[in-house]
């Protein structure tokens, strides 16, 4: 389980970083920078919750 749930991770880490690459490279329009703040929003979340759940397993 917990081995499913890490390289589910690693996939969603590498489809993460293409969508920041992508961004990048696209015109800095108010819509870009406000999705690309939701994104880091959410990868924030991730890995507060990915430190909570190492916690949890100590």
């Amino acid at each position: 389980m917990r081995a499913d749930f890490r390289s589910c991770c690693c996939f969603y880490n590498a489809a993460f970083h293409i969508v920041k690459v992508q961004q990048r490279n696209t015109c800095s329009t108010p819509f870009f920078l406000r999705e690309f703040n939701r994104v880091k929003n959410i990868d924030n979340y991730r890995i507060k919750s990915q430190i909570l759940a190492r916690k949890a397993y100590e």
